[in-house]
């Protein structure tokens, strides 16, 4: 995600034919003709809007994710007290972030998502199936890519012409990164663990019911 723009969308409206009569201009959108294909090209005041509707929900989106699953960490596995205290540090930092962007959406007359979508409730599905020392590896994979994820729409929100969400974005955006960072060093330590020990060192062939584990 290196583009300026979070987003840019172009919605194609296929016609029988092109009639220069018939084609209307409004205030809130260009119409371009191309051969038998009128192109309705957004506005930049629309791009702005989608712009910040997609900063909104994916942040929230990964925002609730990220509290979710560290919250059901913290309820169920204390096997490894550096996971434990990843876990209750992304729940804090995320719920504070989480609560800010709420505020800023509300001034921005902006509705966020308060439940997760379908893929992202099946990873949890998946995660409380394992067993304790499995949960924690799954865990900190998840953290690694919901932050790198995260980290991505911040940098490019940080320069968004909407100055509330360029200021949260500035202001956040070191925080995930410091959260990246020790996950992936968390990432590091378990796999260099698996090497040294065997690769049953997270005990993923016993579950807590003494099966077989999903992931195998």
């Amino acid at each position: 995600m290196k583009s300026k723009s979070i987003i840019f969308v172009i919605t194609p409206l296929l016609f029988a034919c092109s009639n220069p009569e018939n084609e209307q201009k409004t205030e809130s959108a260009t119409v371009i003709t191309s051969n038998d294909t009128n192109i309705i090209k957004k506005s930049e005041a629309e791009m702005k809007n989608e712009d910040k509707a997609t900063f909104f929900n994916n942040a929230a989106i990964g925002g609730l994710m990220e509290v979710e699953m560290s919250s059901k960490l913290l309820e169920t596995t204390k096997t490894n007290p550096e996971i434990t205290e990843y876990a209750q540090m992304i729940e804090d930092d995320h719920s504070k972030a989480n609560q800010e962007l709420k505020l800023i959406a509300q001034k921005e007359n902006f509705i966020l998502p308060t439940t997760l979508p379908a893929s992202k409730l099946k990873l949890l599905k998946q995660f409380e199936g394992l067993n304790d020392e499995a949960k924690n590896e799954f865990y900190i994979n998840s953290m690694v890519h919901e932050h790198d994820e995260a980290i991505n729409l911040f940098s490019l929100a940080k320069s968004m012409d909407n100055a509330a969400i360029a200021s949260f974005a500035s202001k956040t955006l070191p925080i995930l990164k410091h959260h990246y960072k020790i996950a992936d060093e968390l990432k590091s330590a378990i796999q260099n663990a698996k090497k040294n020990q065997g690769d049953d060192v997270l005990k993923l062939s016993n579950k807590t019911e003494n099966k077989p584990s999903k992931n195998q």
